[in-house]
């Protein structure tokens, strides 16, 4: 009952998307055998998905030792490359769309806000002068295995459904390490 030339011409979805170029075959490659909606994950935080299986391990770990931001000395994490070629490790912050990228004030927020949602992304979030001292600790780097297992997801399944994810803090003078192939919403 929607539009049928949504998805059409130089303006269709896809491009709205920011995409640079359709496969417009795929749309009806094994139409009736292959169900999409089989392979949608849900974003459960107001992040970018490859930095939800972070999220969610320091979160668990924060809560399970009751842990404050102020006590935290070091955060060590591993994930999707991708996600450091587009510079997620960043504390800079200037704008929401930059919150919604920086895995240090991602962490951060996470455990301010408590809840995710759109309280993460505000202005008076930004500015929370917890947030600035916290964000040089966090250290990210590429997950060694996230390429692999990203190529054999979707050489197995048509899309990645693993996003691997190691995470190390460091408070109290002790180390909480975690690791995950999955996170919610997979």
């Amino acid at each position: 009952t929607g539009d049928l030339s949504a998805l059409d011409g130089n303006n269709g979805l896809w491009r709205t998307m920011g995409a640079l170029a359709c496969n417009t075959e795929a749309f009806t490659e094994r139409l009736g055998q292959r169900w999409r909606v089989e392979e949608v994950a849900y974003k459960a935080y107001p992040a970018c998905r490859f930095i939800a299986p972070v999220i969610e391990m320091f979160r668990e770990i924060v809560a399970a030792n009751s842990l404050a931001l102020d006590e935290i000395t070091r955060v060590d994490a591993t994930f999707h490359g991708a996600a450091i070629v587009k510079n997620m490790g960043s504390p800079s912050v200037g704008s929401m769309v930059d919150a919604c990228f920086s895995t240090p004030y991602l962490l951060a927020a996470s455990v301010i806000a408590d809840r995710p949602g759109p309280a993460w992304h505000t202005a008076t979030m930004r500015a929370d002068p917890r947030i600035a001292p916290f964000a040089p600790k966090v250290h990210v780097t590429p997950e060694p295995s996230a390429s692999v297992t990203a190529a054999e997801d979707m050489q197995v399944r048509g899309h990645i459904a693993r996003l691997p994810a190691t995470i190390a803090v460091q408070a109290r003078g002790q180390t909480f390490t975690t690791r995950t192939e999955y996170t919610k919403g997979d």
